[in-house]
C-alpha cells in the first residue's frame, strides 16, 4: 500500500525516442494552484488512482455514504 506523502515527485522514463515526464502530486490536490508551471506545456494528463483500496474492502466509500 502506497504512504502518503507530501513530496511532489518528477520522474522522466524514456519509451523508444519519446520522454515521458512522470508528475505525483501525492497529496497536494489542495494546492495545485501553486504547482501549474508543471502543467503548462502538456498535451496529455492521466489520473491514476489505487483500486486496490477496494479490490477487498466491504466498507463503503464517502461517496458512497453520503
Amino acid at each position: 500500500m502506497r504512504q502518503p506523502s507530501k513530496a511532489i515527485r518528477e520522474t522522466l522514463t524514456l519509451i523508444g525516442t519519446t520522454v515521458v515526464r512522470t508528475v505525483d502530486l501525492a497529496e497536494q490536490s489542495h494546492y495545485l494552484h501553486k504547482h501549474l508551471h508543471y502543467f503548462e506545456s502538456v498535451d496529455t494528463v492521466m489520473f491514476i488512482v489505487p483500486l486496490s483500496n477496494r479490490l477487498f474492502s466491504n466498507q463503503p466509500t464517502e461517496a458512497e455514504v453520503s
